[in-house]
């Protein structure tokens, strides 16, 4: 049987240990380009994987937090420049009971900063999640509210589709807080 035109067959090579081969080396100059390819990607690994944990940011349903162990917030306190900081107990990771006993584990996640916002006597927090990323942890940082009002508010866990969950109540108290 005659083969197709299209199916082309391999020169068999010689070695010079006598031993057949069907590939020869590649030429000198391609395996100093294969090396340097490998050492540029080796060294973009780093930056790479930051820019796909910035990408992968989410923001995490009350129901998936509550799996993860829960959310509490603590007293508000003054920082150094005047900004009231709200103290925010969460872990991604699912392996820390905060407000009951976490069903999930996600081993790879770390909390980004909270999204806030303050308005109307409230405070609406959502916790953003993303894949290990340099610098952050499990545990979620606490927020910088800036300069409120002085009062109470209510701290409320806002779904990404605007559904809020009581979460706490937060007052400025004495704190020797002046407004500005």
């Amino acid at each position: 049987m005659k083969k197709p035109k299209w199916v082309k067959t391999k020169p068999k090579v010689v070695s010079s240990t006598g031993c057949s081969a069907t590939k020869q080396s590649p030429p000198p100059h391609a395996m100093k380009k294969s090396i340097l390819s490998v050492i540029a990607l080796l060294l973009c690994i780093p930056a790479c994987s930051s820019l796909v944990s910035t990408a992968t940011v989410e923001r995490c349903d009350y129901r998936t937090i509550q799996g993860l162990g829960g959310i509490a917030v603590g007293p508000l306190r003054l920082n150094k420049v005047g900004h009231m900081i709200l103290p925010v107990m969460c872990n991604v990771s699912g392996t820390r009971k905060i407000t009951c006993t976490p069903s999930n584990l996600q081993s790879a996640a770390v909390c980004r900063r909270p999204a806030v916002v303050v308005r109307d006597g409230a405070i609406h927090l959502t916790i953003r999640s993303s894949l290990v990323a340099e610098g952050y942890s499990a545990s979620c940082p606490d927020v910088d509210l800036g300069r409120l009002k002085q009062g109470s508010y209510v701290v409320y866990y806002r779904d990404p589709d605007g559904t809020d969950h009581p979460a706490g109540i937060a007052d400025t108290g004495n704190l020797g807080y002046s407004e500005g």
